[in-house]
C-alpha cells in the first residue's frame, strides 16, 4: 500500500513537469504590455506680450530753467554801526551806482562830519597861502614844514571822519533794479555781512540750468525755451555759454549750463521759470522694444522671447535709450513676441 502511494505521487509530479515544459512560463505570472506614452497638446503659458515696434527715438535733456542777471551783487554793512534808520529804495525800484540805499542812525556823526568839512576848508586854504609865501620867499623852511605837516593831519582827520560816516550807509554799486531787500526794522541793531540789498543789472539777463542732465549741454549748443504764461506759451531759444567744462572747478556756475537768451519774451523778469528741452541725439524709424523688458548681466543685454510655445533668452544689441524704450540693433525683428 505505502508502495503505491509513492508510485502515485510520482505520477502526479511527472505530469505537473511536462505540463511546465509545454507551456514555458506557465507557473509565472505574465508580464503585461508596455503602451507608448498618451500625446499631449501642451498650452503656452500665459505670458504677456508684444511686438517690437519702429518709433522715433531721442535723447533729449528737459527741465525747468530760471532767469537771472549775470551781474548781481550783494551789499551789506561792513561793520556795526549802530541802529537801522531807513531804507530808501524798494523791491524792484531802479537805482544808480552811488545812491544810497539805507543807512543806520548817523546824525550827531553827520554834524560832527559837517563841521569838520568847514575846518578841513579854512585848513586848506592856510596850506594853499603857506605854499604861496614859501615860494615866494617869505616863509621859511620850518614855517613851510609845519604847514605841510597841519594839513597832513587835517586831511587825515576829515578822510578818518568820512570813513566812519560811510560806514553807516550802503550804497549802490553798480546800475541796476533792486532784487532783494532785507525788511530789517528800523531800531533793530546792525549785523556786519548780512545781505541788506542785492542789485542787478538788468542789460544782461541769462538762463540758468541746474536740473538733471545740465552736463550734456555743449557750450555754443542752441536750446529749445519755452516761456509760459497763463495759457499762454513763448518759443524762443538761447546758446549756453558757460557749461562745467567751461569754468574752474571752485567756480559756483560748476554745477550749471548759463545760457544767453536769443530774444528773451518781455513778460519773462528775474525769477521767471522756463522749460528747457535739448536734443542730444535722434534715431528715426528705430526698432524699440520697452526699457523694462531689458534684462542686464554684466555686458549681456537680453530679452524673453516667446519662440515655438517656449519662453527663450535672445541676446540684443542696443543703440539709443529712453525711459521708456530702447532702440534694438540687432537680435530680436518685428515680428518676435517680446515678454514683458
Amino acid at each position: 500500500m505505502r508502495s503505491f502511494r509513492f508510485r502515485f505521487l510520482a505520477l502526479i509530479l511527472a505530469a505537473a513537469a511536462t505540463a511546465a515544459v509545454g507551456s514555458g512560463c506557465a507557473l509565472f505570472p505574465e508580464e503585461e504590455e508596455v503602451l507608448p506614452p498618451p500625446l499631449m497638446d501642451f498650452d503656452e503659458a500665459d505670458y504677456v506680450t508684444y511686438n517690437p515696434e519702429r518709433r522715433t527715438l531721442e535723447n533729449v535733456v528737459a527741465g525747468n530753467a530760471s532767469v537771472e542777471a549775470q551781474v548781481s551783487v550783494n551789499v551789506a554793512f561792513r561793520s556795526s554801526a549802530g541802529t537801522f534808520m531807513r531804507s530808501y529804495f524798494e523791491l524792484g525800484d531802479e537805482v544808480k551806482a552811488g545812491d544810497v540805499l539805507c543807512e543806520t542812525d548817523n546824525s550827531a556823526l553827520e554834524e560832527e562830519l559837517y563841521v569838520a568839512e568847514l575846518q578841513a576848508e579854512i585848513d586848506e586854504l592856510k596850506f594853499a597861502a603857506a605854499e604861496e609865501n614859501y615860494e615866494a620867499g617869505r616863509l621859511d623852511e620850518i614855517g613851510w614844514k609845519q604847514a605841510q605837516l597841519a594839513i597832513y593831519l587835517s586831511r587825515r582827520n576829515i578822510g578818518a571822519l568820512r570813513a566812519k560816516f560811510e560806514e553807516t550807509q550802503i550804497v549802490a554799486p553798480i546800475d541796476g533794479r533792486v532784487t532783494y531787500v532785507n525788511n530789517v526794522g528800523q531800531g533793530a541793531s546792525v549785523t556786519p555781512g548780512v545781505t541788506m540789498f542785492v542789485i542787478s543789472d538788468m542789460s544782461n539777463l541769462v538762463i540758468r540750468y541746474t536740473g538733471k542732465g545740465y552736463g550734456d549741454i555743449p557750450v555754443n549748443a542752441e536750446v529749445d525755451m519755452t516761456y509760459v504764461s497763463g495759457e499762454t506759451a513763448i518759443p524762443f531759444t538761447a546758446t549756453a555759454i558757460s557749461t562745467p567744462e567751461t569754468v574752474p572747478a571752485d567756480s559756483p556756475d560748476r554745477y550749471a549750463v548759463i545760457l544767453k537768451p536769443n530774444g528773451l519774451p518781455a513778460e519773462a523778469a528775474i525769477g521767471s521759470k522756463l522749460d528747457l528741452h535739448y536734443v542730444i541725439e535722434r534715431s528715426e524709424n528705430a526698432l524699440c522694444v520697452r526699457t523694462a523688458s531689458i534684462k542686464n548681466v554684466g555686458e549681456r543685454r537680453y530679452v524673453y522671447v516667446l519662440r515655438d510655445g517656449y519662453r527663450q533668452e535672445a541676446d540684443i544689441v542696443i543703440g539709443l535709450a529712453s525711459d521708456y524704450y530702447t532702440e534694438v540693433l540687432n537680435g530680436v525683428t518685428e515680428n518676435d513676441r517680446v515678454i514683458q
